[in-house]
């Protein structure tokens, strides 16, 4: 079995255009209501990984996001959107991103807008441009600035 610094080293160039310090928006784990809360995080580095079933059959390549460690939760202000930096340890990163280190496999259910975020620096104005698209993605909740 391979260990998991061969299986990285085998990973290719992104299939996908991308910016060094972009961004990554991610879904967090849903509450008991199955609402999330939306979180931002720095792109540091993206690699094309192949994959295979468990027929040993090859799968569809994942992009995979290798983050920074800030991290990020969105929120809505006066009908804006903010950010506010989170501290965190690996197990509350679990906890409330659903993710067990700084890596996110790009896809529209956890990484919405990632197709434009990979591109854009963590900015305000990213956010804001695309405020309605964010504001309806399903089962979205947005924490009060003071919480």
């Amino acid at each position: 079995m391979k260990s998991f610094y061969e299986f990285l080293n085998e990973a290719t160039n992104p299939l996908v255009k991308w910016k060094k310090m972009g961004c990554v928006l991610i879904l967090g784990t849903p509450d008991t209501n199955g609402k999330k809360f939306l979180y931002l995080a720095r792109l540091r580095d993206l690699k094309t990984l192949a994959r295979k079933t468990k027929n040993n059959k090859p799968a569809e390549p994942v992009n995979m996001a290798y983050l920074y460690s800030d991290i990020f939760r969105i929120r809505l202000e006066n009908d804006k959107l903010v950010t506010r930096k989170i501290d965190y340890n690996l197990h509350t990163l679990y906890l409330a991103l659903g993710i067990h280190s700084l890596a996110v496999g790009l896809n529209e259910d956890k990484t919405p807008l990632h197709w434009d975020s990979i591109n854009n620096d963590i900015s305000i104005k990213f956010l804001n441009d695309n405020i309605e698209y964010i504001k309806n993605i399903e089962n979205i909740k947005f924490k009060n600035y003071n919480d």
